[in-house]
This record gives C-alpha cells, sequence and structure tokens, in this order.
C-alpha cells in the first residue's frame, strides 16, 4: 500500500504510507496533503488523476 485518502465530507487529503518510494503529487514527493481536482498522484508505476463531483442530488451554488 502506498497511500490512503480522506474525505470528511468537504475536503480530501492524501497521505503516504511509508511507501518506498513515496507518494508523489503534481510531481513533488508527499507526506500529507489536500487534494484538489485536478490533482495528478503517482505511486509505482501508477498514475492517477483525482476529481472530487459532486453527490447526485445535490446542487451547485
Amino acid at each position: 500500500m502506498h497511500f490512503e485518502i480522506g474525505f470528511d465530507g468537504e475536503i480530501a487529503a492524501i497521505r503516504d504510507l511509508g511507501s518506498t518510494n513515496g507518494t508523489f503529487v503534481d510531481d513533488m514527493r508527499i507526506t500529507e496533503l489536500v487534494l484538489r481536482s485536478g490533482s495528478r498522484i503517482s505511486a509505482g508505476r501508477t498514475e492517477f488523476d483525482f476529481e472530487l463531483l459532486a453527490m447526485a442530488g445535490e446542487t451547485s451554488e
């Protein structure tokens, strides 16, 4: 396991779980960081594009 993402209903954050080669967000090695939509997460040989989407039924103002 490389990292975990937590979400409190408003804010998403990522935390490295002590991985050997680290976790990177937007090409910066992180230990813990608040994520924003469009962030690119890299762990090992895998990359993820993070998007925070509104839940069905919610309206945006």
